[in-house]
């Protein structure tokens, strides 16, 4: 008997989280990216609070006025979704470095985005988060550990 539960503790501290919460996350990028989207759609940042253009909660006139004649989402004045023709929410991806998780866009006018809304419409808030520990991050690896045990 306490052969095998000294057997279990050595299998839990060989168990590698950083590695596993790697490759969960690049099993779940497609899942991730459309929280991030679903998110900006709303208009919401990473701390759920309204995205802005260069700190101001909607677009300029000249913009509600080009949007208006757009469908879909690039119709959407109502608040800033930074959506026109859908490449850079196309383009979002996940990356994490098993302790963090951020995401990215490739569109060239990336940078451009960010340097307006600022980084936090690329972090998912708080709801969305835990809406992936708890249904994918926390299952998989309980499922990971139970079966290495």
């Amino acid at each position: 008997m306490a052969f095998k539960i000294a057997n279990k503790i050595r299998k839990i501290e060989a168990f590698d989280f950083q590695k596993n919460a790697i490759e969960i996350v690049e099993m779940n990028k497609e899942f991730l990216a459309e929280l991030l989207r679903t998110q900006l759609e709303r208009g919401l940042d990473g701390n759920n609070n309204p995205v802005t253009i260069r700190g101001v909660e909607k677009y300029a006139p000249f913009t509600i006025e080009k949007k208006r004649k757009m469908t879909g989402l690039s119709r959407v004045t109502q608040w800033i979704t930074n959506y026109d023709t859908g490449q850079f929410y196309e383009k979002i991806k996940p990356k994490t470095d098993g302790v963090r998780l951020s995401f990215d866009s490739s569109v060239p006018y990336f940078q451009d985005i960010i340097a307006q809304s600022g980084g936090i419409i690329m972090k998912l808030n708080k709801q969305n988060l835990e809406l992936f520990i708890k249904t994918k991050l926390k299952p998989e690896l309980e499922r990971r550990m139970k079966n290495g045990l």
